[in-house]
């Protein structure tokens, strides 16, 4: 497995696999139901966001 992680924060992990002829890809984040309130990376004020938020993600 190879990772790397972009200018913006993201984490990626790649999986080679030589021998399979389909691809997938598969994004995963650390927000859950009961993350409804956080401070933007731009900001330093708590923002509330409404609930099903991880649903939308």
């Amino acid at each position: 497995m190879m990772t790397q992680t972009l200018e913006n924060g993201l984490t990626v992990h790649f999986l080679p696999k030589p021998l399979f002829n389909e691809t997938y890809a598969v994004l995963s984040t650390n927000y859950g139901s009961i993350d409804d309130r956080i401070i933007p990376a731009n900001g330093e004020n708590l923002v509330k966001f409404p609930g099903g938020l991880a649903h939308f993600f």
